[in-house]
C-alpha cells in the first residue's frame, strides 16, 4: 500500500462503507485499516482523522471498545496538526459513544458537550449527538432532560438514520413519561418503519425489542412473540457475518 494516493483511499473507504451495509464486517475492516494505513504515509491529517473515527465506530458496532478507544486516541494524536473543526466534533462524539458503552454517562456526556461547543462555533446545526444525550438522560431517569436533548433534534438533521433515531427515543421517551400503551405502540411502530427505511439494523432491532416491550405491557403476546423473534432473527443474521474474532464481544 506504499505510496497509496488520496483518491485510493477514498476508494477503499467507500468500499467499506458499502461492505458494511451488506453486513461484510470483516471486509469493511480490512478497507478501512488499508486506507488508513495509506492516508498515514501520504499525510492527510483531517481525512486520516477521520476515517480513524469512522474505524472506531465499527469496531464500537462490533463490541470491540478496546479497538474503538484507541481509534479514538489515534485520531486525537493528530489534532495538533489543526484539524478542521468537525473532525475534532467528530472525535468527541466518538468518545461519548465509547463512555456510554461502558456505563459512564458523565464522561459521554461532557463529551457531547464539547462536542456541541465545537459544532456551534464552526456554524454547524447538524444535532449529532442529541439523541444519545437524550438516552443517556433516560437511562438516568431524568424524563425532563431526555424531552430537551430531543426538541433540539427536532427536525434539524433530515438524514434518513437521523430521523430514524430521533423517533426511536422519541417513543421511548413517551414509554417512560408515561403515555399511553396505545399511542406509544403508534409511536414505536412508526419509529421502527423509519428504522428498516434508514438500513441501520442495529436500530431495527432495538425497534423490535420497544414494540415488543409495549406488546407485553399490554398483554399481547402474539405482538410480543413476533418482535422478539423478529429481533432474535435479524441479530443472527448480523452475527453470522461477524468476524470470529469478535463474535464474544459482538454478543457482548
Amino acid at each position: 500500500i506504499a505510496g497509496l494516493p488520496h483518491a485510493q483511499s477514498l476508494a477503499l473507504e467507500n468500499l467499506a462503507v458499502i461492505a458494511e451495509r451488506r453486513r461484510q464486517y470483516g471486509l469493511a475492516l480490512e478497507r478501512y485499516l488499508q486506507a488508513v494505513s495509506g492516508l498515514r504515509r501520504i499525510g492527510q491529517a483531517s481525512m486520516l482523522g477521520t476515517m480513524a473515527h469512522n474505524l472506531g465506530y465499527l469496531y464500537l458496532r462490533l463490541g470491540d471498545v478496546a479497538q474503538a478507544a484507541a481509534m479514538a486516541r489515534f485520531a486525537e494524536s493528530l489534532f495538533k496538526r489543526g484539524l478542521a473543526a468537525p473532525v475534532v466534533a467528530q472525535g468527541d462524539d466518538l468518545r461519548a459513544r465509547i463512555a456510554a458503552r461502558v456505563g459512564r454517562n458523565e464522561e459521554a456526556l461532557s463529551a457531547l458537550s464539547h462536542a456541541r461547543e465545537i459544532r456551534r462555533a464552526s456554524g454547524d446545526q447538524v444535532a449529532d449527538g442529541d439523541e444519545l444525550e437524550a438516552r443517556l438522560a433516560l437511562d438516568d431517569g431524568d424524563v425532563r432532560g431526555a424531552r430537551l436533548a430531543l426538541d433540539r433534534a427536532r427536525g434539524v438533521d433530515p438524514a434518513p438514520r437521523a430521523k430514524a433515531e430521533y423517533a426511536l427515543v422519541e417513543a421511548e421517551w413517551m414509554r417512560a413519561n408515561g403515555e399511553g400503551a396505545a399511542e406509544v405502540l403508534v409511536a414505536a411502530r412508526e419509529a421502527l418503519a423509519l428504522c428498516r427505511a434508514s438500513g441501520d439494523e442495529d436500530f431495527v432491532v432495538e425497534a423490535h425489542l420497544l414494540v415488543a416491550e409495549v406488546a407485553r405491557v399490554i398483554g399481547d403476546r402474539e405482538l410480543l412473540l413476533a418482535h422478539v423473534e423478529a429481533a432474535g432473527a435479524l441479530r443472527d443474521a448480523m452475527l453470522r457475518e461477524v468476524p470470529d474474532s469478535h463474535r464474544s464481544m459482538f454478543l457482548g
